[in-house]
């Protein structure tokens, strides 16, 4: 997603995306699962 951002606007630097999966349907006690990725384009 973040890549895709990336390449569709090409003034845009950095891209910072974060999802959050609630009651994720894995074996533990979580109340939820979340990634954070940041991507940095060289426009240079």
């Amino acid at each position: 997603m973040a890549t895709a951002i990336g390449k569709a606007f090409e003034r845009v630097d950095s891209v910072r995306v974060w999802v959050r999966k609630p009651n994720p349907p894995v074996a533990g006690n979580f109340d939820g699962l979340e990634i954070e990725i940041e991507r940095i384009f060289d426009r240079g």
